[in-house]
Order: C-alpha cells, then sequence, then structure tokens
C-alpha cells in the first residue's frame, strides 16, 4: 500500500520513471493479475470460516455488531445535508459508497490483524472474531442488495436484477453448498481527510465502545474492541478500487480512503498492544496452588493432552493425587489440536457428549476423550473429568491453557515434557512446539504448574516406589504438598530426600525461607507419624558434584521422582548445575534427571508454584 501510495496519483514525483515503469495498456494485466489474487483470498478464507460460530454467538456479540453496523449509517446519512459535507453535494454516489465501504466489517481482515497482533485465543479476540464474522454476513447482505438496486446498469429492469440475486441466492445455499458438503463428506481424510470518513470513523468507534460498555467490558477493552472492528484491509481496498475503476468515486477520493486505511491499521495496532494484555487477568490476588489449599477441601487439576500416549502418564499423576470418593479430584483434561485449515480457532467441551465405542470414523480427539471417560468410570467417583478440545495456533495455545485454568480455578497444571524415549532409552521424538507451550505457559499461568517427563509406567496394583527432592524454597514447597497427598495412598512408598549444604551456618538456619521449610518439613513428619510407607531422609552435601551423586543412586530406587522448578535460586547444593543446564523450565534438578546421558527408568514431575500473584 506504501509503494501504490507513492507510485499513484496522489504523490506526483517520478513522473517520467512511473510511465516506463507502468506503460500504456499494462494497468488491463494488473488488474486481471489482482482480480485473481483477490479471488483466491477470497476462496480461502471463506473455505476457512465457520459459519456455525453464528448460531453458538450470545448476545453480546449480536448486540455490538447491531450497532456498530445501523448507528453509523444512520449518523452519515443525518449528516449529509449539513453545511461541511457540501464537498459531496454533487456527487450522491460517491458518499453513498464511502458511507457504506468504510461501514463492512470484513472477516478476514479482522482474523489477519488479531494473528499479528497474537490476540486470536484472547477473550477480546474471541469477542471480535464473533462479532466481525456475524459483520461480513450482514454487512455482505447490505451492500449486495444497495449495489443491485442502485446499478448503473440502466437497460437491465430492476426487476430482473433483483430476480437474479435472489436465484445466486438460493443456487449457493440449496444446490452449491450442500454439493461441496457432499464432496468433502466423501473424501478420505488427509488428502486529506474529509468529513464523511471522520463522522463514518467515530460513528462505528463510538457504537462499538458503548455497546462494549454496556455488557461491562472494562474500558481499556472497549477501546480496543473498537479500534479492531474499525480496521479495513484487501477487501475494502478492492471495493473502493471497483468503484474507482466504474468512475463511481474520483481518484484524489480513492487515494484519501487508502490512505485513511492506512493510518487506521498502523495507529490500531501501536494502540492494541498498549492498551489490551491478555495476560494481564492472570496475575489475581487469589492463591491457587497446593500449598493455600485448605485441608480436604476440593482439588481442581488441569492436564494438557497432545498426543494420545500422554493419557497413561497423565492419569498416572492424577493416581499421585490420591482421589477417593469421599474427596474426589476434578480434572478439566484439555486436548490441543494445531489450527489447520480455518481461521478462527475451536473451542470444544466434550462434557454433554456421549462418547461411543470407537469406529474408523472416530476424530483423533474422540479416541483421547473415551480413555479419559474409560479412567473416571474405573475411579467410580473418586475423579470427575470434563474433557475439552481446544484447535488454535501453535503459537497461542498457552491462552487456551491458562484461560481455562483461570475460569475452572485450577490449582495445578500438568503439562507433558516436549520430548519422549522408549524404553531402551532411545529418544522417540521431540517437539520444540510443545517445549514453547511449556515455557509460556510457566510465565503466564495463573496458578501452579508441572512439567511431567515421562521414562516409565505403573504396573497396576504394585507397590510405587516414590521421591521427593527437597532443597527449600517456595516450589520444593509445592511439591512437598502433592508428595504428602500421594503418601496418603497405602501403596505408594515415599522417601523425602531432604538434601542440605554441609557448611551451613546458624545464619543460614535464620533466614525466613529456610525456617517455612524446616516448618512444613516438621509437620510432614508429624502428620505421617506412625505410616509405614513413609521415610525422612536428611543428606549432608558439599556442592553440586556430590548432590549429583545422589540423584544418581536415587534414579535406581525410586520409579517417580518429584522436584521444585527453583529457577534462579541459587545455592550451594546446586552450584554447578546451572550452568550446565539443557532445559531451563526444568530447573538445575529436573534438568539433570531428565537428561539423556542418565541411564534413568523413572518419571519425573517439575513443579513450579503460582507465580501470578498480586501482592
Amino acid at each position: 500500500m506504501m509503494a501504490g501510495l507513492v507510485l499513484g496519483p496522489m504523490v506526483p514525483v517520478f513522473e517520467e520513471y512511473k510511465r516506463k515503469l507502468f506503460p500504456y495498456g499494462s494497468q488491463d494485466t494488473l488488474a486481471s493479475i489482482t482480480g485473481l489474487g483477490y479471488v483466491l483470498f477470497l476462496f480461502e478464507t471463506g473455505i476457512k470460516m465457520d459459519f456455525h460460530t453464528i448460531m453458538r454467538t450470545g448476545r453480546k456479540a449480536w448486540v455490538i455488531t447491531f450497532f456498530g453496523l445501523v448507528t453509523p449509517i444512520i449518523f452519515g446519512f443525518a449528516t449529509r445535508n449539513v453545511k461541511i459535507m457540501d464537498y459531496f453535494s454533487n456527487s450522491p454516489l460517491e458518499a453513498n459508497i464511502i458511507m457504506v465501504g468504510h461501514n463492512t466489517t470484513s472477516f478476514a481482515v479482522i482474523v489477519a490483524l488479531l494473528n499479528d497482533l497474537e490476540l486470536l485465543n484472547s477473550e477480546l479476540g474471541r469477542l471480535a472474531l464473533s462479532v466481525s464474522l456475524i459483520g461480513d454476513l450482514l454487512s455482505n447482505i447490505v451492500v449486495t442488495m444497495s449495489s443491485t438496486m442502485v446499478s448503473s446498469s440502466s437497460h437491465i429492469p430492476f426487476g430482473v436484477r433483483l430476480g437474479s440475486l435472489v436465484g445466486i441466492a438460493i443456487f449457493i445455499l440449496f444446490i452449491y453448498r450442500p454439493t461441496m458438503l457432499w464432496i468433502v463428506e466423501h473424501t478420505p481424510e488427509g488428502k486529506e481527510v474529509k468529513d464523511t470518513y471522520v463522522n463514518i470513523v467515530i460513528g462505528i468507534l463510538f457504537a462499538c465502545f458503548i455497546c462494549s460498555l454496556y455488557f461491562n467490558m472494562p474500558p481499556k477493552d472497549a477501546i480496543s474492541l473498537s479500534l479492531l472492528l474499525n480496521c479495513k484491509g484487501v477487501v475494502e481496498v478492492t471495493m473502493y478500487s471497483t468503484a474507482l475503476d466504474r468512475n463511481d468515486i474520483l481518484s484524489k477520493t480513492y487515494c484519501v480512503i487508502i490512505l485513511i486505511i492506512m493510518v487506521s491499521i498502523c495507529t490500531t495496532h501501536l494502540l492494541v498492544k498498549r492498551l489490551y494484555d491478555p495476560s494481564r487477568k492472570y496475575a489475581g490476588y487469589q492463591k491457587r496452588n497446593l500449598f493455600n489449599l485448605k485441608h480436604h477441601s476440593e482439588l481442581k487439576i488441569l492436564v494438557v493432552i497432545h498426543k494420545q500416549h500422554h493419557v497413561t502418564p497423565i492419569t498416572e499423576v492424577i493416581d499421585l493425587c490420591h482421589p477417593i470418593v469421599e474427596h474426589p479430584i476434578t480434572v478439566d483434561a484439555l486436548h490441543l489440536i494445531e489450527l489447520v485449515g480455518r481461521s478462527s480457532p475451536i473451542f470444544i467441551s466434550h462434557k454433554k457428549k456421549k462418547v461411543v465405542s470407537l469406529n474408523l470414523h472416530d476424530s483423533y480427539s474422540d479416541s483421547v476423550v473415551l480413555n479419559l471417560k474409560l479412567y473416571e468410570h474405573d475411579k467410580e467417583g473418586a475423579a470427575i473429568i470434563n474433557p475439552y478440545t481446544a484447535i488454535s495456533p501453535l503459537n497461542l495455545m498457552h491462552e487456551d491453557v491458562c484461560h481455562l485454568a483461570f475460569d475452572k480455578l485450577s490449582s495445578i497444571i500438568i503439562l507433558p515434557f516436549h520430548k519422549k524415549w522408549l524404553s531402551d532409552g532411545k529418544l522417540e521424538y521431540d517437539d520444540i512446539n510443545i517445549r514453547s507451550l511449556n515455557c509460556s505457559v510457566l510465565e503466564k499461568s495463573p496458578c501452579s504448574v508441572g512439567i511431567l517427563v515421562t521414562r516409565g509406567i505403573r504396573l497396576t496394583d504394585s507397590i510405587f516406589r516414590l521421591a521427593l527432592v527437597f532443597l527449600g524454597g517456595r516450589d520444593d514447597r509445592e511439591a512437598l504438598c502433592l508428595a504428602n497427598r500421594a503418601a496418603q495412598d497405602p501403596s505408594v512408598e515415599l522417601v523425602v530426600y531432604h538434601i542440605v549444604d554441609k557448611k551451613r551456618t546458624l545464619q543460614d538456619m535464620e533466614n525466613l525461607e529456610t525456617r517455612f521449610d524446616i516448618a512444613m518439613l516438621k509437620d510432614g513428619k508429624i502428620s505421617h507419624y506412625g505410616f509405614e510407607n513413609v521415610e525422612y531422609k536428611e543428606i549432608e552435601v558439599e556442592g553440586g558434584s556430590q548432590t549429583i551423586d545422589v540423584l544418581r543412586q536415587m534414579v535406581e530406587e525410586h520409579d517417580f521422582i518429584i522436584v521444585g522448578r527453583r529457577q534462579g535460586i541459587k545455592c550451594p547444593q546446586t552450584s554447578g548445575l546451572q550452568e550446565w543446564s539443557e532445559f531451563p523450565e526444568l530447573g538445575p534438578v529436573g534438568d539433570f534427571l531428565a537428561s539423556s546421558d542418565l541411564d534413568c527408568k523413572a518419571s519425573v514431575l517439575v513443579v513450579q508454584q503460582q507465580q501470578q500473584i498480586c501482592m
């Protein structure tokens, strides 16, 4: 658009070079190529649209769309005869085109803008997508009908034009669309600014802003939504180009409109980035973690599943929380799938869906849901599973995870590690996208987070040898809370390894964090008094090398190890480990236990206590 502005008639420079670059007759070729590209763009956008979203949208989206569409049209027509609008007195058609064109809402433009701003999965982004999809449908109906009624083809009667429009609509809805759906179902899977512009822009912004405030949206969010829905793009540019080719608008008017579109897009990017932060709502005053969970209160967990083989290790972690009928655990299971072939993300709740026996036509997500429901059935009321599926872009999946955890008041999120090993120790797969997701969730999560490194699977009805590595700090105390819950299961043998610095001083012991650690360990020993399946060991070490020796021996004696992340905490027990860390998201101890150089058959759960707390 910048190049077109410079090379166009509005900027009178390089006239000689312009004639050489675009000789007489070249405009027809460029117009043909442009038209072909625009048709392909609309085709790609159209097949990615999910029109069922219109039926699922709530009252808020419909109200914002209606008033955002009607208010600027009424305002524009009401101000046409005002003296400041005399510029258009000799060209009412031009004024009408501008009013209608700047009042349209393009779904394709809004999707591209939200994707650039990385707001596609945010709460504001989902609302903007719903409003834009409804607005695109309604505005296209208005544009099509108005262009049919005011067509310059005077030799064609109005009744013929209107009948042709109705006939095309019937053909698309009842013949063409069902045919396309039939083909899809039978295809194997895989295969200087004038006052008119200002009034219209103000009208749209004002209408969307007021409607957003009516639904108790924060003012900053309402302004951001108004700015997003007011943005124009390739669809509107093509519409104005067509009007220019038909001499419905002047060339200088066209240049001004393009300039306005460019300025509005650039301004919207800057303002929305400044006004709206989707992660700010996760930083609350409520403490959502295991440490602050009251005794015998309901535990809510969010587990994330990417692939089918993640289900069994995830259920193993649920078992560690010791779900019983008297104190059941609520598990929200989120199956994440990459968004392919659609423009807008999809979030599905399977809570009310009946999962039937598998057949060849069942989707990949249904098999995951079925396994989770079978696990829920085996627990006989001890675990309540609420399965969900989120289909979204890879770089925005963390928004789905954090939003669901925030909405469901989860105490901890369990994430699978991005690597998986075979039983012989060989690496089976390494997914960098999963690692990126884990890092984003660790940074923005509204609750505690656990990353599960799977090495082996627990055998049914066998003694489960569980270890906890405790060096101190918030994360280790969170991990100890999880281990204490697991110890309530008689089939779990828990050993708490309290690794301390051999050269610690009295001043070190008087440290506030250290005093918290000692108090919590003492409470654990008291609560587990008389438990034959719980053992506490205090091990003194000198430097990180001796800690490594302890960890090497530990992996041979246990099936599952829980550790705190302790990222950024420096202590003598882990000196030297952080410098060689390959995966900082696991912390120094977790990174060592997950190393491929370590002959480890034990699974590891790295725990980070809730970070997003406003003090």
